[in-house]
């Protein structure tokens, strides 16, 4: 009976060693970088509205935290500083923190200016509500852009793909076609 507990136990161990190395391997890595990358993107999209939430509280008294906190509740974009400002880190701390968990520079220009509106305080309300207003037009820009290249890309296809199958249909039509073509 000790045998087969020993034999046991070994092939137990050598179970959960290949399931912590399949694990380890993440074979559905690509998959989850993209669909990561994707849920990055979808935020950077969001900052402009998020920012128009954050000036709103602004204006009717709100303090710059309290006004982040508030917003970051109900929106992703600003759950992490609502998250950590709600634990009594610093304003600039966890924007500094934010601004550096990713590059996306619609992240970048939107910490700058929250730091720039806890230190000098003032119209902060007027200053965010024109980054806002940067990164609208910004993100409008990046989708007419994407727009205009997937046109191009489909106009490509069509003048490459477009005399192929004309040829092919008018050879099926005429024989003496396909003997003038080739």
């Amino acid at each position: 009976a000790e045998s087969f507990v020993a034999r046991d136990s070994l092939i137990l161990r050598g179970a959960r060693a290949a399931v912590a190395q399949l694990m380890s391997a993440r074979p559905l890595g690509p998959a989850h970088r993209l669909i990561e990358r994707r849920t990055r993107r979808l935020l950077n999209l969001r900052i402009p509205g998020a920012l128009d939430r954050v000036v709103r509280q602004l204006r009717s008294g709100a303090t710059l935290p309290l006004a982040l906190r508030s917003v970051g509740e109900d929106d992703p974009v600003f759950a992490r500083i609502s998250a950590e400002l709600g634990q009594g880190r610093s304003l600039s701390d966890t924007v500094e923190d934010w601004r550096q968990e990713d590059e996306l520079p619609n992240r970048q220009l939107t910490a700058t200016a929250l730091n720039l509106a806890s230190q000098t305080g003032g119209a902060s309300a007027r200053v965010l509500d024109g980054v806002a207003v940067s990164l609208r037009e910004r993100v409008a820009l990046e989708r007419e852009v994407a727009a205009l290249s997937s046109q191009a890309r489909a106009s490509a296809v069509v003048l490459v793909v477009a005399p192929v199958v004309f040829a092919a249909a008018a050879s099926m039509v005429d024989g003496r076609i396909l003997d003038l073509l080739l």
